[in-house]
């Protein structure tokens, strides 16, 4: 379907004005031990860029970019900071913006895992001044 009929039909049909453009991704997932995919799943996208200003391979690297920020913040802050069980409804965007900061702070000691990081941090306190003290 050529971009201007989509985007009248999003506009029409889904009240979804400015839509140019729209697809499907597949992505399969597995751990890295795992021989076979664990999970595969299809999910829709859409945008509002003509196909002139973003290629397929734009698209491409937007959607691999968007889930390199979701495996490499948000899961790390739920799985190492608990933050999906915590109930601050006042103060949640504040303890999140900690969070972001010690994230930062352990990720310039170069460890592979952000526990090790924070073990690192425990077992040696010295370490910890100089990474607020900055470069």
């Amino acid at each position: 379907m050529p971009s201007e009929e989509l985007g009248r039909y999003l506009a029409r049909e889904l009240r979804w004005p400015g839509a140019r453009q729209a697809g499907l991704v597949r992505r399969a997932r597995r751990r890295t031990s795992a021989a076979r995919w664990e999970q595969v799943e299809t999910r829709p996208w859409l945008t509002s860029l003509p196909p002139e200003r973003a290629s397929p391979a734009a698209i491409a690297a937007g959607l691999r970019g968007h889930w390199g920020i979701e495996n490499g913040l948000h899961q790390v802050r739920d799985g190492t900071y608990g933050e999906d069980r915590q109930h601050a409804r006042l103060t949640g965007h504040l303890l999140a913006a900690v969070r972001n900061a010690a994230l930062n702070l352990t990720r310039r000691l170069r460890a592979r895992y952000v526990p090790d990081a924070h073990r690192r941090l425990a077992a040696r306190p010295d370490l910890g001044l100089p990474l607020l003290a900055g470069p």
